[in-house]
């Protein structure tokens, strides 16, 4: 048996299709030519196969948050994946990073948590010189919240509180 041909316009579309970010699976199926011919021409553009370096790991942040968002919208990896134009392995390897769970946009939650602008605020009036037991006066909060709040979120390095990475740390503990 021998190969089949691919025309020049199959190619063209192939490659625009991955230069489009779109994985070589999808490409190859959106164009009409086998997985191995896009696989070889992605190679071809990118001077490295696809399987050594890892999908997941050599796509852009911007497109691991698109899947990450579409998640967060409830749609199942199957759909996401569709959508975002990257392979389900991608977004079951992203699902598995990020622990499987999503926080949908504007969720809010119970006042007994600090937010992020109370963080700011211990920064601020941390920063000004208030002792913990004034800073938890200024904000309504019990002194030994915002004594645990800046010993859990002390830079290692320099000591200092760093409200940003404690709000971050907090949404990924949720």
């Amino acid at each position: 048996m021998g190969r089949s041909r691919v025309s020049p316009e199959q190619r063209r579309e192939v490659r625009d299709l991955l230069a489009s970010g779109m994985n070589p699976n999808q490409a190859a199926r959106r164009a009409g030519v086998s997985a191995p011919v896009a696989y070889r021409l992605d190679q071809k553009m990118t001077g490295v196969a696809r399987a050594a370096l890892g999908e997941w790991r050599s796509l852009p942040p911007e497109r691991a948050r698109r899947v990450a968002d579409l998640l967060a919208s409830g749609m199942t990896l199957r759909q996401a994946a569709g959508i975002a134009g990257v392979s389900r392995g991608y977004v079951c390897a992203l699902n598995k990073k990020m622990g499987g769970v999503y926080r949908p946009p504007g969720a809010s939650y119970s006042d007994r948590y600090l937010d992020r602008e109370e963080r700011y605020e211990i920064a601020r009036l941390r920063e000004s010189g208030l002792t913990v037991r004034k800073v938890a006066a200024c904000l309504g909060r019990s002194p030994s919240t915002v004594s645990r709040e800046l010993a859990r979120n002390a830079d290692p390095r320099s000591g200092r509180y760093q409200p940003e990475r404690a709000h971050r740390l907090a949404w990924e503990r949720q």
